[in-house]
């Protein structure tokens, strides 16, 4: 059941901004309401998109959101007759591959890596879905635009300009959705504009204010700059405007859009793009986000175990207002990346509670976890968010976004777009540029791997030509104040990296908030100050000084050391955030340590060290090539490091990057010890004893490394949540080993013989992995993956999805393997082994060959029941020879065994046992036949737990109703026992009771003792016991004159009617401002001032909740308002020209404070929010 209860007092105060950022919220008082169930809607073809499903289903509902036209475009169901979708191929799209989706009727648009976007037929869209190698098919994911410059002057750009910094020849390109490449602002300055939109159309058919005004920002910014425009509408359409741009040889990219439906951990396509323009040497600068009171994270909860979350207790909605015609897009993703098998479902409700719009994608194990509901509001309302739990087997964590709604629960934090959480990104929040305060709708951070974004903050609310009289707000005009700045700093200094570039914006920014560096301003708002203090200085050796070590000891923090060519014999420390680069030619440059200690030595955070050759470090064991402890944000790229110890060694520092580095002839290439969100790119590894090590680090990004030659290309230890992506470890005496608990993540990899033991988890997506062997209890989760020579030992589990299994050998092997949708071949080799198996095998051309042992196919481990996935209690099978079986039982109640023995004279004596049934059976196998073997079960239910009120408060409401969790692990029907009281223990109040809930008769300031036990007919579990304490209640006098009294309540009894309120008897009359006049009120309310007439002199006690604090939402002109139950300064709360008036009893006087009891008038030139709290000295 989904209910909402609230009550809410609120006045509307509209803020308009220019592009997306118009914003309304309406907020209304609504009653209890109940979602009626869904019917099942799951789609048969699970490589097909739940959107591209339904329109092939003719559901008219979907037809408009497929298309790209604007909300007033009208689409009949015989319209659509094609539609543009991205296939997503297992692997990079061969010419063969196009000629098949070519075949199949699709008209080719482009294509990027493994996707091929197209538009096809829809009737002829199910048989392509046939061709091999087509993992799923959606509709392009579209991006969303993230709304001089008076920022010029707020950054002092105009400074840098005038000593001649002005971005003099750097190529700067700007990705967006249209430009005006007329407009003379910015058309002297073009150098290329190039539409990657389908169809090509540089304007976007008109839609170019958004991007000509990021271009805009640039030019007033570094207005010597060159300027490359791409246009793009699609995830594989920025791809490609990113390749071009890379082809060019662009300096700068800035890009003010966002996509939703990604990761949001700097994984992911989007992200690898980004980080690929790093590479080749782009400073390329992202846009956060305008979406901090549009996004919601959270666990999925279900308190009332209808399988919909509750984003509280008792609400299991989300809403938001949106006008007739408004675009509403909402995605919801989850943590379950980059192939999910946990089911979750989008509904979207209106305020009648009909079903408008729902996405229900599956999710088998090879899809994203994210859904999509796109469309143009059908009419003006209440609209109601609903996540339902489909088929899953966790709670999981979701990032929902409501791209155009300001919605009811909303979480700032982590609410980034991507791909601005890539590691190559320069993510910009956004800050007013009158005050440098943050903009209440700019994005926050952490990124969802828990790293620090934005990088920076610039300015918004500015003017621009092509919004005319209207500011430019949001992250987008940020944006490109950040790229221009860039641009300055190249044409102050050619030699900065895109690292240079970052570490400079970032330590000359001005910090705000919080001091240091947060996840809301990053590093503050940028700030080119070229004062003679400010100035990062280039020092060039052996021009300046003869040897490096001289000018690192006189530099100053952000200088940049230029080291020509030339062998450099000495050992460097570096304890300064310096640049240092050798020449370009990265072999003319060499620092050579002698033999003695470590060659360069970084003990300071955000050193970018690159374009050198080290060598000949001392052989210690902390002796290196390169060596970083505590050098948090530091880069190292592009040296080549030989004849050392450790090659680059990163040692308890946090986000260092490692990037572009040859290391050869080494004994450890490159070696991570105890550091964090670390990344490790595209460097090579050749003849070295340990290629690449992760060691006691957790969450180590590992992209696009070759590991070749060496004695052992992988080695982690004690690695958790480390990610290796695209990585070729192979040609080595020995690919790996992996254990003390590691777990990683490999994306797109191809590797030789990897050696896991020790308890710890490899999950593979896309990998081809040789030579694979399992050890200790490990774990190999393999999804769309190539397996060949397989070794299983000890108790290890294997599982496999949609992969290829090509040789297998087990020894002495006690576990499990899981073969689901894969193609199994080769020789099987078996000894001295029994195991488990399951899932759909296809078994191709395999010798077996067993020894000494015994593989069963053991059904229903788990059993879908009711939409979810429900592990069940233990079972094991055993005889005189030990235990050769133990699984888990099926939610059905029974186990069903499938065991075939080889000698058909087998007879024993079995004991089956599990929690609660022992039970013994005489089984004769008199040939190899399978024997079926089932038992009936139960366990009992789980203990109550989550009470609410919670355990040991001291704040409950006397309103409070009380609750908790509890579920069966048969989903047995459950009623409750309920006890309670003030006396301890508490007595028996409710039995039989078939809800979580509790609805008691409370009292004031007392303590209730109360615990639940629950039943399923055969077992009983109890809560611990709990208890809470109520409020105290408030008490307040209110004295009253014969005639008319101004006044109002600062506390609030539990029924606020004035009948209620005012003595049995007593003549009165109550009257209050509507705003326009005089009205007649029945009721008194927090923070509303009010005429009160009695005849005699009365006093009225008030007893309830006390009004702690107060927001007054004052309209233009006189307000009659009240405070809280405390005395409020005026001055303290209002910032703007104000008047305050109140009753004496003869006639009206000024007012200074808010005090209780009393009520005020008070004008106010413009609508105004102000917020009355109660105020407590210092002692």
């Amino acid at each position: 059941m989904i209910k909402k209860t609230r009550k809410i007092i609120t006045i509307i105060i509209i803020s308009i901004f220019t592009f997306s950022l118009v914003f309304s919220t309406i907020i209304t008082s609504a009653p209890e309401t109940t979602i009626p169930p869904t019917e099942p809607k799951k789609k048969e073809h699970t490589k097909l998109e739940s959107h591209l499903e339904r329109l092939l289903t003719s559901e008219a509902e979907s037809l408009s959101k497929l298309e790209t036209g604007s909300p007033d475009s009208e689409f009949a169901e015989s319209d659509v007759v094609s539609v543009q979708v991205v296939f997503e191929l297992n692997h990079t799209a061969s010419d063969e591959d196009l000629r098949q989706i070519e075949d199949h009727g699709a008209t080719i648009e482009m294509t990027h890596r493994h996707f091929v976007q197209a538009r096809i037929p829809v009737d002829l869209l199910y048989g392509a879905l046939e061709i091999p190698g087509i993992r799923f098919v959606r509709t392009p994911s579209r991006p969303v635009p993230t709304l001089i410059s008076e920022g010029v002057e707020v950054i002092n750009a105009d400074d840098a300009q005038a000593l001649g910094y002005n971005g003099s020849g750097v190529k700067v390109a700007i990705i967006d959705m249209g430009f005006d490449i007329t407009n003379p602002e910015i058309s002297g300055s073009i150098v290329e504009a190039t539409s990657y939109s389908t169809p090509a159309d540089i304007t976007a058919g008109g839609y170019t204010q958004h991007g000509t005004a990021c271009a805009e920002i640039v030019l007033d910014v570094a207005p010597g700059a060159q300027l490359y425009l791409y246009d793009v509408d699609t995830d594989i359409a920025f791809s490609n405007a990113v390749d071009r741009a890379i082809a060019q040889g662009v300096d700068v990219i800035s890009m003010s859009l966002g996509w939703f439906n990604q990761p949001m951990d700097g994984t992911g396509f989007l992200c690898e793009v980004v980080d690929n323009a790093k590479s080749n040497g782009i400073f390329f600068a992202i846009s956060a986000g305008n979406d901090a009171e549009r996004h919601w994270e959270g666990d999925f909860r279900d308190d009332d175990l209808d399988g919909y979350h509750n984003y509280d207790v008792t609400d299991e909605t989300n809403e938001f207002y949106a006008y007739q015609g408004e675009e509403i897009w909402i995605v919801l993703n989850w943590d379950d990346w980059p192939a999910s098998d946990q089911d979750y479902d989008l509904l979207l409700y209106d305020d009648t509670l009909n079903l408008v719009d729902y996405s229900d994608s599956a999710q088998t194990g090879t899809q994203s976890p994210t859904e999509t509901i796109w469309l143009y509001a059908p009419h003006s309302g209440i609209y109601y968010i609903v996540i339902e739990k489909y088929a899953a087997t966790r709670n999981v964590n979701f990032d929902l976004y409501a791209t155009y709604s300001d919605i009811e629960y909303y979480v700032s934090s982590g609410s980034l777009n991507d791909p601005g959480t890539a590691a190559g990104a320069f993510t910009v929040g956004a800050t007013n540029v009158v005050d440098d305060s943050l903009e209440w709708y700019s994005s926050r951070g952490p990124t969802n791997d828990g790293r620090l974004k934005p990088d920076a903050c610039a300015p918004a609310d500015v003017y621009t030509t092509a919004y005319g009289y209207s500011t430019f707000a949001g992250t987008s005009a940020a944006t490109p104040h950040a790229a221009g700045a860039a641009a300055v700093l190249l044409s102050y200094n050619g030699s900065y990296t895109p690292s240079d570039l970052a570490r400079v914006l970032k330590e000359t920014a001005l910090d705000l908030g919080d001091a240091g560096p947060d996840n809301s301003f990053g590093y503050g708002r940028i700030s080119l100050d070229f004062s003679s203090s400010h100035v990062p200085r280039v020092i060039h050796v052996p021009g300046d000084y003869p040897t490096i070590q001289e000018a690192v000891d006189a530099a100053d923090h952000n200088d940049t050391i230029v080291v020509g060519p030339g062998t450099y014999q000495e050992n460097v420390f570096i304890t300064k955030n310096l640049t240092i680069h050798g020449a370009d030619e990265v072999s003319s440059t060499i620092i050579d340590g002698g033999g003695n200690g470590t060659c360069v030595f970084v003990t300071r955070s955000t050193v970018a060290f690159s374009k050198f050759v080290v060598r000949n470090s001392g052989n210690e064991s902390g002796d290196a090539g390169i060596k970083l402890v505590e050098a948090h944000g530091s880069i190292v790229e592009e040296n080549e490091v030989i004849q050392v110890r450790n090659g680059i060694l990163v040692e308890d520092s946090e986000e260092v990057m490692v990037f572009g580095n040859n290391v050869n002839n080494v004994t450890y290439g490159v070696n991570t010890i105890d550091s964090s969100h670390g990344f490790v790119c595209r460097n090579n590894v050749t003849f070295a004893t340990y290629g690449l090590l992760i060691q006691w680090s957790d969450e180590i990004n590992a992209t696009y490394n070759t590991i070749q030659y060496c004695t052992y290309g992988l080695i982690s230890r004690n690695a958790w949540n480390s990610t290796l992506t695209s990585n070729f470890i192979e040609c080595n005496t020995y690919g790996g080993d992996i254990f003390s608990d590691s777990y990683l993540n490999f994306y797109s990899s191809s590797f030789d013989d990897i050696h896991v033991f020790d308890n710890s988890t490899i999950y593979t997506w896309f990998s081809t992995l040789n030579n694979l062997s399992l050890h200790d209890e490990a774990w190999v989760f393999a999804v769309n993956s190539s397996l060949s020579d397989l070794g299983i030992y000890d108790d290890s589990i294997s599982i496999f999805l949609e992969s290829s299994l090509n040789g297998l050998n087990c020894e002495d092997f006690r576990g499990g393997l899981g073969l689901n949708d894969t193609r199994v071949s080769g020789g099987w080799d078996v000894n001295n082994s029994r195991f488990w198996m399951w899932g759909d095998v296809n078994f191709t051309d395999v010798e077996l060959t067993f020894r000494n042992s015994t593989a069963w196919r053991a059904y229903d481990t788990y059993v879908m029941k009711e939409g979810e996935l429900i592990p069940n209690s233990n079972l094991t099978l055993s005889d005189s020879g030990g235990t050769i079986w133990s699984g888990n039982t099926g939610a059905s109640g029974s186990i069903t065994l499938f065991l075939t023995f080889t000698d058909s004279n087998y007879s024993s004596t079995f004991t089956l046992q599990n929690d609660d049934y022992p039970a013994e059976m005489e089984v004769s196998f008199l040939s190899s036949s399978p024997v079926i073997i089932s038992i009936p079960l139960n366990s009992p239910p789980l203990s109550p737990h989550s009470p609410s009120p919670s355990n040991n408060s001291t704040d409950a409401s006397i309103d409070s109703v009380l609750s908790w969790n509890c579920s069966d692990p048969e989903e047995d029907p459950l009623t409750y026992d309920v006890y309670f009281g003030s006396s301890y223990p508490p007595g028996l109040v409710a039995s039989g009771v078939n809800t979580t809930s509790y609805e008691p008769d409370l009292d004031y300031n007392t303590t209730y003792y109360w615990k639940v036990v629950a039943n399923d007919g055969d077992y009983t579990s109890d809560s611990s016991l709990w208890n809470f304490t109520t409020v105290t209640q408030a008490e307040y006098t209110l004295s009253l004159s014969a005639g008319w009294n101004m006044v109002s309540l600062p506390v609030i009894p539990g029924d606020p009617t004035a009948t209620s309120v005012m003595p049995p008897g007593q003549f009165f009359q109550l009257v209050t401002w509507s705003g326009t006049g005089y009205m007649s009120a029945t009721e008194f309310e927090a923070g509303r001032g009010y005429w009160l007439l009695v005849l005699e002199d009365v006093n009225v006690t008030v007893r309830g909740d006390a009004v702690e604090e107060v927001t007054l939402n004052l309209s233009l002109g006189w307000s009659m308002v009240g405070g809280p139950d405390s005395s409020v300064l005026a001055a303290d709360v209002f910032t703007e020209f104000h008047q305050m008036v109140t009753w004496s009893g003869t006639g009206y006087e000024g007012g200074t404070s808010f005090e209780p009891g009393r009520g005020y008038w008070v004008l106010v030139l413009e609508e105004t929010q102000v917020n009355l709290m109660a105020y407590t000295p210092d002692d």
